[in-house]
């Protein structure tokens, strides 16, 4: 594959990104990836054509490389599109939540409840799990407008 053909290819930036984050020490998000030891598996590290073989099948625009396992490496078996919003979701950082045996991240359950995701934090820093995801949620103030 010629240069241009190469970096006009829309996965380019993925795979440079990826390559970068883990061997460039001089990257900004190195110490994140490389520096934690997140490497990319041989085939893809020195081949475009693999990555885009392996990884082009179930790319759509817009989506994002994603590492499925956050502490594994950039390998076929650990890597998927996703969107900025899932991949947000994704991050180590993350506050996890379980309840009622369905595991989602603070934002998605505030999400679903419809509230603010400091809400459902300072519910939970009141309240138990249950009754954060159960006492209704005042809604009086949310339709006030401050007259003078």
């Amino acid at each position: 594959m010629n240069f241009l053909k190469k970096t006009m290819n829309p996965l380019f930036n993925s795979w440079r990104g990826m390559i970068y984050r883990c061997y460039h020490t001089y990257d900004v998000a190195y110490k994140y990836y490389g520096g934690r030891g997140i490497r990319v598996c041989d085939e893809w590290k020195y081949s475009f054509e693999c990555f885009v073989n392996d990884m082009a099948g179930t790319f759509q625009k817009g989506l994002t490389l994603d590492r499925i396992e956050s502490n594994g490496n950039y390998e076929p078996s650990n890597c998927r599109w996703l969107t900025r919003k899932q991949q947000a979701r994704n991050r180590r950082d993350n506050a996890i939540l379980t309840y009622k045996d369905e595991t989602k991240t603070v934002r998605e359950w505030a999400e679903i409840m419809g509230i603010s995701h400091t809400g459902l934090l300072n519910r939970l820093r009141k309240w138990n799990i249950e009754e954060s995801m159960n006492k209704p949620i005042d809604t009086r103030h949310l339709n006030k407008v401050k007259t003078k």
